[in-house]
């Protein structure tokens, strides 16, 4: 589960760095009492306008996998050379997305999953601060850990901390977006 949960986040990163160049045009910049430099979309993330799946707190392995599978099948569709298993599931692309296969990328972006923490650091004006407060948790747990200001997410003093942080590190984000996790249903 650890290592399939990692591999859905970092192709989500993938994604959402490729669209950084993409402009927002969905709401005017409002200045707020909010932790400043955290970016904030307002507004769905795909152009139709429809929010992408979300894979939710208490997701299963089989909820993750039937998620990706709903985006590879559609960029399959679409003409992008996909890697299966034997089983069917869909594995990563064999081709490039954001270049030659970019109108298939965009025409599937409404059905390429993003991690309830993706959606909360996209939508809530509080991300940063909760985020602190998951930081803080982990810090009473013996961590050396702080919030990177470029993601913000939270980074790790070595790759051995990051790795053995992974149980203490969901145990923290539970408890900081506890109000967020129950807007997924399984509060």
């Amino acid at each position: 589960m650890k290592v399939f949960a990692r591999i859905a986040v970092v192709v989500a990163v993938v994604g959402t760095l490729a669209a950084c160049g993409q402009a927002d045009t969905s709401s005017p910049e409002v200045v707020t009492l909010q932790t400043p430099g955290v970016a904030t979309t307002g507004g769905a993330p795909t152009a139709s306008g429809e929010e992408r799946p979300v894979i939710r707190p208490d997701a299963t392995e089989e909820d993750i996998r039937l998620l990706w599978n709903g985006w590879g099948k559609c960029l399959e569709d679409a003409g992008v050379p996909m890697n299966k298993d034997a089983a069917g599931n869909y594995g990563k692309p064999d081709g490039d997305l954001y270049g030659q296969y970019r109108p298939a990328a965009d025409k599937c972006a409404v059905k390429q999953p993003e991690s309830w923490m993706d959606r909360e650091r996209r939508s809530d004006p509080d991300f940063a601060d909760r985020l602190r407060d998951a930081v803080n948790c982990l810090k009473e747990k013996g961590y050396q850990a702080r919030v990177d200001p470029e993601g913000p997410r939270i980074a790790y003093s070595s790759t051995e901390e990051f790795a053995r942080a992974d149980a203490d590190q969901a145990t923290c984000e539970r408890e900081a977006f506890s109000e967020a996790i129950a807007t997924y249903g399984n509060g």
